[in-house]
């Protein structure tokens, strides 16, 4: 969580003295869904996950889910407190303990969904445990710099991150302190080593990948090495796959995103603030100007300097920039929310679904008005797995036009973005090959229109209107294609009460 640019970043650095096992000797059969998708499972319980892996994620369609940092932390009573970090040796968190986590893997993988898990090799809690508790009683304190696992010898000294250094400073941003967390030296070998060991240990329980908190405050060629030596005992995770690694890199003037290519993925900010103008239709941008703002297929880019697609991770919002209404669209902020008297939230992640652009992730979390909010309480989920709408949870990822999108992300894949159109400003429409269609309305009016899909000729399915459970003959809005590719349509507009599009696809025939 890089608080540059965003409220209240706080983050964790980690690592434990971990199990040595080779992954290469106990690769798994599984069959998980297509990786193209994941969603990020914001302070989800391990207990809670299992049971919603097998009700829900893994029937959608999801590919993966990304989990809240998993080490002892300390316990503040606010969201950020599990980006504290107190004992790398300890999995017992904020979500549940060791053994709770090992098995809510299981449940995900037997449901074809891989779990990559939130770490951050930063730096740890500050304060003291004369103050504070820490998930597993482990004691600590930042004015001396005693850790379970850290000394006075294994951080960078006493300096800070000021506004400026984010222009041109990289030497600041990455080895000074951020918000009077002390900060770890990744350079020290035996840093490097807990943060191993942390990792090894994760991935001994079966986790898949590891999403990188605050990646540009550390060095690339540090988090290189780290990641080098996690390889050279896991070449592949025990379900026989590689390594998934996304980073935290928001873009700035102190810091090169290409230098961390070599580690894996990165997030790409600038995609989420290219839809918060478009869908919000701010400086003057629409989705008609989305060609422009991101580039087009085969040439991204555009003047919101997008990188390569292979080399993005993507999201409308996460955790961190919904809390500044600003920063992202956002469906939990109850200040400035966008799903209020619209649905241009659950139509942008449609549209980031459609388009073939990076390895995209859906945010699911929970409401809340003040940004600081901890996650509530009470389980997500009823006494029947089924989901509690009074619990204060948001279950983003069940809403019926974005868990449906999952699936025609992954039959469309591969195929190009043809038959682009626009009505007004803020209607788009536009196929994916011959394998699919969406068409977007971000206006209050009804778009009427016939479009070429590019399907093949029969009727199929709308399944921005159709629940992911209900079988395609249940459809209640069919769409027929002629044998031209073409289909009358009207779409319409955004009056709040229903999602503004009409998708259909290859697996949607019926």
């Amino acid at each position: 969580m890089d608080s540059n640019n965003l409220l209240h970043g706080f983050f964790f650095a980690g690592t434990v003295t971990g199990l040595s096992m080779l992954a290469s000797l106990s690769h798994a059969d599984t069959a998980f869904n297509p990786a193209n998708t994941s969603v990020q499972m914001f302070h989800w319980r391990w207990n809670d996950l299992a049971k919603e892996c097998s009700s829900a994620i893994g029937p959608i369609g999801y590919g993966a889910i990304q989990i809240s940092p998993p080490q002892a932390s300390k316990v503040a009573g606010h969201w950020w407190d599990i980006y504290q970090p107190v004992n790398f040796n300890s999995l017992d968190s904020r979500m549940g303990t060791e053994s709770e986590l090992k098995s809510m893997i299981s449940a995900c993988h037997a449901a074809k969904v891989r779990v990559y898990a939130d770490i951050v090799m930063n730096q740890v809690a500050g304060d003291s445990s004369a103050t504070f508790k820490s998930t597993d009683g482990s004691e600590w304190d930042s004015q001396s710099l005693a850790y379970p696992q850290f000394s006075q010898n294994d951080f960078h000294g006493a300096c800070y991150i000021e506004p400026a250094d984010y222009q041109n400073n990289a030497a600041k941003v990455r080895d000074c302190r951020l918000n009077n967390l002390p900060d770890l030296n990744q350079s020290s070998s035996y840093v490097q080593g807990v943060a191993v060991n942390y990792m090894k240990k994760l991935l001994a329980l079966g986790i898949d990948g590891f999403r990188l908190d605050a990646a540009k405050h550390q060095n690339s060629d540090d988090i290189n090495k780290i990641l080098a030596a996690v390889k050279t005992a896991y070449p592949l995770t025990i379900s026989g796959e590689k390594i998934w690694v996304t980073q935290e890199i928001i873009p700035d003037g102190s810091s090169s995103r290409s230098d961390y290519y070599k580690n894996g993925t990165v997030n790409e900010f600038n995609y989420t603030t290219a839809l918060l103008k478009a869908f919000r239709q701010k400086d003057g941008f629409n989705l008609a100007s989305i060609p422009a703002m991101i580039g087009i297929f085969g040439n991204w880019g555009g003047s919101f300097r997008l990188m390569p697609p292979e080399r993005s991770t993507v999201f409308v919002n996460n955790w961190d920039t919904e809390r500044n209404s600003e920063t992202s669209l956002n469906a939990s902020n109850q200040s400035y929310n966008d799903r209020y008297n619209s649905k241009r939230y659950d139509l942008a992640n449609v549209f980031m679904l459609a388009l073939p652009y990076g390895e995209a992730q859906v945010h699911s979390g929970f409401n809340f008005s003040d940004p600081e909010a901890d996650a509530p309480s009470a389980s997500p989920l009823d006494s029947s797995a089924n989901p509690d709408n009074r619990s204060g949870w948001d279950f983003i990822h069940r809403a019926n036009a974005i868990a449906s999108m999952v699936r025609f992300r992954s039959a469309t894949e591969g195929q190009d973005v043809n038959n682009w159109v626009t009505g007004s400003g803020n209607q788009i429409a536009f196929s994916r090959g011959n394998a699919g269609f969406v068409a977007l309305n971000n206006s209050p009016s009804a778009w009427l229109k016939t479009f070429n899909t590019g399907l093949p000729e029969g009727i199929y399915c709308d399944v921005i209107t159709k629940k992911f459970s209900t079988p395609n003959d249940m459809c209640t809005n069919k769409v027929a294609v002629d044998g031209k590719g073409n289909a009358s349509l009207a779409v319409p507009g955004d009056s709040g009460s229903v999602v503004p599009a009409i998708a259909i696809y290859s697996g949607s025939k019926l």
